[in-house]
């Protein structure tokens, strides 16, 4: 007997302007008990502005065999929106803040968000940093800093990736912030 999946359509709804994305993301439990790690960030600069992840699969071991739970794409129940700023100067670094905030507290917030910046052979990815909560309505910022001394002027971009855990289910998703041009090119 086949697993059986089920999927539900969303709208998603994005603010450019301010890097947002709604949590509409992937729902997924958890199942062991342990806190939810927060996605891999996703460098995707094919869209001019924040996706939401697409479904992924949690695998519940039964014997020798591997079995799809089911997984649906929903909103946060906490109406939880990812946020990603312009990456700054901060005086001898190039630096970018990531978060995550609820409407209400949840058991579980989560933002990982790297700076990166443009080179001749591609993305130099120059930090990461983290920043998680429990019981919490925010995660607060994820900063990571990257030393830009004498190192030229640059073109900087900022990526996130986030999640919120409630219920028992992890809503994930990614923002990034960087296309207005000239906005995030500076030297230090």
């Amino acid at each position: 007997m086949g697993a059986s999946r089920r999927t539900i359509t969303f709208t998603l709804a994005s603010i450019v302007a301010c890097g947002t994305l709604g949590m509409a993301g992937t729902a997924e439990a958890a199942g062991n008990g342990s806190k939810p790690t927060p996605p891999a960030i996703t460098y995707d600069t094919s869209i001019a502005r924040p996706q939401a992840l697409g479904a992924r699969s949690t695998s519940l071991s039964s014997g020798a065999l591997t079995l799809a739970a089911s997984v649906a794409s929903v909103n946060s129940p906490a109406r939880c929106t990812g946020y990603t700023d312009y990456p700054h100067k901060s005086g001898t670094t190039a630096s970018v803040h990531g978060r995550i905030e609820c409407a209400y507290p949840v058991p579980y917030v989560v933002t990982s968000t790297s700076i990166t910046r443009d080179r001749w052979y591609g993305m130099d990815t120059l930090a990461t940093d983290t920043s998680g909560r429990e019981v919490s309505w925010t995660s607060y910022d994820a900063t990571p800093h990257a030393s830009c001394l004498n190192e030229g002027t640059y073109s900087y971009r900022g990526f996130s990736s986030h999640l919120s855990y409630e219920g028992g289910i992890s809503y994930t998703s990614n923002t990034s912030n960087w296309q207005i041009p000239g906005v995030s090119r500076f030297a230090c």
